[in-house]
């Protein structure tokens, strides 16, 4: 089927039923704040937070660039040990986070003691949301004011399966096809169980290429759900805790050099 490319909120289209997730990130709904490791700078770290995800990716394709600002610590940075930053760093650590086709090498605590986190920006204004028409799901980012470059987003399913799972036709996709995609990245794919739905995007390696500011909620990722014998619920989580070693997604927006974590929308639904 054909979704609508256009930025027109999704409560308007026919034939759709918009159902709201709200963010839990302990701010008052429709709020993301920055992502709060322990401090810790490790390997693939490039932004200091303490985390390592799809922010830090970004950070670095930024910096190879553009000029952007540089990792904190080259050593937890320069994946392909060069003594320098490239493409490949970034590359790697998508491998490593998404494709599990790369092992991170080992990046003491203590090489990197010294390392200032990236300034983070405040919390904004930005929410996931729902649209299920039937056995079809559209999953939706609506950005608020921010410039939202990149994102991984893991969508796990109960009392239903998920069969499928596409950026086609959304903003995920290529420009070429309607989207905003350009020389970027999207691994998506449904786990073996169809228990779970993983999607990570980058809109673009080279440019600040975002989703459109202040144009309400912009479809990010296509579903079809196989009912199960009453509601299916699905909801967007973190993967860090699941008891698979692989594939985990931790659910965040990559928004300047920040990450800022998705997990928490909860749709439930008769199909």
């Amino acid at each position: 089927m054909g979704w609508d490319m256009g930025v027109v909120p999704l409560a308007r289209r026919a034939g759709w039923v918009l159902l709201l997730g709200a963010c839990t990130t302990g701010t008052p709904d429709g709020e993301l704040c920055p992502s709060e490791g322990d401090g810790k700078v490790r390997a693939g770290d490039a932004n200091g937070d303490g985390v390592v995800d799809i922010a830090d990716a970004l950070v670095v394709y930024r910096a190879v660039a553009d000029g952007g600002p540089a990792p904190v610590c080259l050593l937890a940075s320069d994946l392909v040990p060069e003594g320098r930053l490239n493409y490949d760093d970034a590359h790697s650590l998508l491998l490593h986070l998404y494709e599990d086709g790369f092992t991170l090498p080992d990046v003491r605590p203590a090489d990197c003691a010294d390392a200032d986190p990236l300034a983070p920006p405040t919390c904004v204004a930005a929410e996931v949301t729902f649209a299920v028409d039937g056995t079809d799901i559209l999953v939706s980012l609506n950005p608020g004011s921010t410039a939202v470059e990149a994102w991984s987003l893991g969508v796990h399913a109960t009392g239903c399966t998920i069969a499928t799972a596409t950026t086609d036709g959304t903003q995920a996709a290529w420009q070429a096809d309607g989207g905003r995609r350009d020389i970027g990245y999207d691994a998506t794919f449904v786990t073996a169980d169809g228990t779970a739905a993983l999607s990570t995007v980058v809109l673009d390696f080279a440019d600040a290429t975002a989703l459109l500011p202040d144009a309400g909620p912009q479809p990010i990722l296509a579903l079809t759900i196989t009912p199960g014998p009453g509601d299916c619920t699905l909801t967007v989580t973190d993967d860090e805790k699941a008891e698979r070693t692989w594939p985990k997604v931790r659910s965040a927006a990559a928004i300047a050099t920040a990450s800022f974590p998705l997990a928490g929308p909860t749709v439930t639904f008769t199909p």
